[in-house]
């Protein structure tokens, strides 16, 4: 209430009804701002459940099928706009614009034949980066709750899947690619993948997901989440346990890689959290045969037409060599959608944007990538993680990383308080 409406129900001698008045007036002036904090949370939500459940499918569009999380995204963002309208970033405006500029010159220069298509998805994709909403603390933590929960649930059926084939066989488990007509599944992508070739069962990718490395990802950011947020130790046991059931090594990778930054200052609350976790997984590992099955893959990327070899060695190599063969290599490139693909070829977003649009546009888009990442983030921590995924096992035009980035790393800034977890201890 407002002092005009305490003083009005504490006066001796006023009626029930001008109490009553006064508290409505109050509820009316606190109920705009919860159903901003409601929308704001079932929008986020919604997203959330988008990116993971709907990935694989989207509508037939110009000779591809064009991903349905996209229009999603924007038909969410209308419908938000009634309750939170988006906050400016000039600086954020302005790193767009110069790469748009500079990635439409180096496309104006082109010769020969793009792909058209390509280009607009890009821009359509990063344009929501421009987009900044505030949000509470406590709204931000039940969007990652939902995440957290919605993980637990794939979690559980990765893990069904994987005893399925044990117990009645590879057909037991439904497959999306045998439901769905392949009008409406996004191609380019490894549905189906061995544990190891010549052995008779596949790396459970829950139902839902493009290829198991998305699922090996998602799960380890689902870790990182629990680890910086909330601290529960069955989660982080159960999302470690069902990271190493995917057989896949990008979701490990990511966990080593950003481990030291997540854990922070380590008190004995946090060593014990983690030792026990590490424990369980190292169990789980022997009693599986994990490590037998996959400790081949830790030196695959030296053989040059691996899968490791494809994701981390020839990108590096491809930035390296390309210069050499274009000597306007830094304003222009071989133009959108002509870098080599294949579906082993997992392209870095910096490496792809500097050989088809040039080196100028890829440092412009990576400063609006970063800027925007960290520039009011949530979690710094947590965007560290995010942009190493979408960096090194991400994609330019493949929407689930930048949506991902978009939801965890540059939507959302906190209002009042920064939500800093503190180091060492629980969030």
């Amino acid at each position: 209430m407002t002092p005009l409406d305490v003083d009005v129900a504490a006066r001796p001698g006023v009626s029930g009804m001008a109490r009553a008045f006064a508290a409505r007036r109050a509820a009316d002036r606190r109920r705009p701002g919860q159903r901003r904090d409601l929308a704001l949370v079932a929008f986020g939500a919604l997203q959330i459940l988008s990116l993971i459940l709907l990935q694989k499918l989207g509508f037939p569009l110009g000779g591809t099928v064009a991903p349905i999380i996209v229009p999603l995204m924007y038909a969410g963002l209308a419908g938000l706009l009634f309750f939170a309208p988006p906050k400016v970033d000039f600086v954020r405006i302005a790193l767009f614009t110069v790469f748009v500029a500079a990635a439409a010159y180096s496309t104006v220069k082109q010769t020969g034949v793009y792909s058209s298509n390509s280009l607009i998805l890009v821009f359509t994709i990063y344009v929501l980066m421009l987009v900044r909403i505030d949000i509470t603390e406590a709204g931000f933590k039940k969007i990652l709750s939902v995440f957290s929960d919605m993980m637990i649930v794939i979690g559980a059926v990765e893990i069904i899947q994987l005893i399925s084939q044990v117990v009645f066989g590879l057909d037991w488990f439904p497959k999306m690619d045998k439901l769905v007509s392949a009008d409406y599944l996004v191609p380019g992508y490894v549905y189906i993948q061995p544990v190891l070739y010549g052995l008779a069962y596949n790396k459970p990718n829950a139902f839902v997901f493009l290829e198991v490395s998305f699922l090996a990802q998602f799960l380890a950011i689902a870790l990182a989440i629990e680890l910086l947020y909330f601290r529960r130790t069955w989660r982080l046991a159960f999302y470690a346990i069902a990271v190493l059931v995917t057989f896949a090594g990008t979701g490990l990778l990511l966990i080593l890689v950003c481990l030291p930054l997540l854990i922070g200052r380590v008190t004995l609350r946090t060593m014990f959290i983690v030792v026990i976790v590490g424990t369980i997984l190292y169990l789980v590992a022997v009693q599986v045969g994990w490590y037998d099955m996959v400790h081949m893959r830790f030196f695959e990327y030296r053989q040059e037409n691996s899968s490791s070899n494809h994701r981390f060695i020839q990108p590096y190599l491809a930035l390296l060599n390309y210069p050499r063969n274009a000597p306007d290599f830094f304003l222009v490139g071989i133009g959108p959608g002509n870098i080599n693909q294949g579906v082993d070829v997992v392209w870095w977003p910096f490496t792809k944007t500097a050989i088809e649009y040039g080196y100028l546009s890829a440092i412009l888009f990576y400063a609006f990538v970063i800027y925007s990442m960290f520039r009011d983030s949530p979690s710094r921590r947590l965007s560290f993680l995010l942009l190493v995924w979408y960096s090194f096992m991400g994609s330019l035009a493949s929407p689930v990383y930048p949506l991902g980035c978009i939801l965890f790393s540059t939507m959302f800034r906190l209002t009042g308080e920064r939500a800093r977890p503190v180091r060492g201890a629980p969030a």
